[in-house]
């Protein structure tokens, strides 16, 4: 499968990121520019006050989040004191939806491996988009990035676009690190030249009722 990279991550080449100015959303979703309050999506203030980037390009105001993720576009006010956007990122759900789907995104600190991944979820089962997001996000808190990255990686390359099937290979995979990490058993040799091991070996013996469910789902 070829894979495709969001523009979205990729920087301004006539600003580093770094010193693209900041600005903190306010509670009711907008942000303060030069008298004038420019809206983001619902949701985007979460508590914290997070701050978002915001750009000036011929005449068009842009506001993304500090992955560089945009979130909103708007025509720069002459006026002052006007609430600029229109009313639907306060009642849009998809924008509620975009928000959540950009904060999942901001906990993964690796390549563009988990935004393909969500990416290909949203076109194939939109309507489960926030289910899978909700797992995405377990699995990441649960498995670490290392294991999670070869997850997503083995995900993309077979086509299987569901948290689920991300949450069983990075628990066969955690698997795999474990068994690599396991001590080898102390051998003894006995008078009669038998070797025996100190540990219990049917503790190396592989569950293959798990391994033949992962094997099934896999094959999918």
């Amino acid at each position: 499968m070829k894979r495709s990279i969001s523009p979205f991550f990729r920087p301004s080449p006539a600003i580093p990121r770094d010193e693209i100015p900041t600005y903190t959303v306010r509670k009711d979703n907008t942000i303060s520019y030069k008298g004038n309050f420019y809206r983001v999506p619902y949701g985007t203030y979460n508590g914290k006050g997070p701050e978002v980037l915001l750009k000036v390009k011929d005449g068009t105001l842009s506001l993304s989040n500090r992955q560089g993720i945009l979130l909103a576009e708007h025509p720069v006010s002459l006026e002052k004191g006007k609430v600029i956007g229109s009313t639907t990122y306060r009642r849009d759900r998809n924008s509620r939806l975009e928000v959540f789907k950009q904060e999942v995104l901001s906990i993964w600190k690796g390549n563009n491996t988990l935004y393909l991944f969500i990416e290909e979820i949203h076109k194939y089962k939109p309507r489960y988009l926030r289910d899978n997001l909700k797992m995405i996000r377990e699995v990441m808190g649960e498995y670490g990035e290392e294991i999670v990255g070869s997850a997503l990686d083995y995900c993309l390359d077979n086509g299987l676009y569901n948290a689920l099937y991300l949450k069983e290979a990075a628990s066969h995979y955690r698997e795999l690190k474990r068994r690599e990490k396991k001590p080898l058993p102390v051998v003894s040799v006995l008078h009669d030249g038998v070797q025996t091991s100190q540990y219990d070996t049917d503790a190396y013996i592989p569950e293959r009722s798990k391994i033949n469910r992962y094997d099934q789902i896999m094959e999918l």
